[in-house]
């Protein structure tokens, strides 16, 4: 995989979840075993939904780069980002004993994010 490839993949996973949680709250809590959603926890999704809609135009924008510092920031925010969205998701899925397969896969696809910006990071 290039690193081209990897931000793009960033970029429509990131943009996928973004749009779903800004524009349907309520639905992602339902795939997230959650029955109901106050104003608040709306709020929060879709504050989180812009959060990773902005992610994923980040790795949109980074795909033609050419190696620079700037680039490395990027792959070290997508890092911390993906680590913590994989330790939150993990802490949730042993606090309730396991989950949704919904966030099984959320699970798997920020681990390997996580994984792939390490990568690339220490491939320079």
């Amino acid at each position: 995989m290039t690193i081209k490839n990897f931000f793009i993949l960033t970029a429509i996973s990131s943009c996928l979840f973004g749009i779903a949680l800004l524009f349907m709250p309520e639905q992602m809590a339902i795939w997230h075993g959650q029955n109901t959603l106050d104003n608040f926890g709306k709020f929060t999704a879709q504050m989180l939904g812009g959060a990773l809609f902005a992610t994923g135009t980040i790795g949109w924008m980074a795909k033609d780069s050419n190696p620079s510092e700037a680039r490395t920031a990027i792959l070290k925010f997508l890092l911390f980002s993906d680590i913590c969205y994989t330790l939150v998701n993990g802490f949730h899925l042993i606090q309730n004993s396991g989950g949704e397969p919904f966030q099984y896969l959320e699970l798997i696809v920020t681990s390997f994010f996580a994984i792939g910006a390490v990568y690339f990071l220490k491939r320079k």
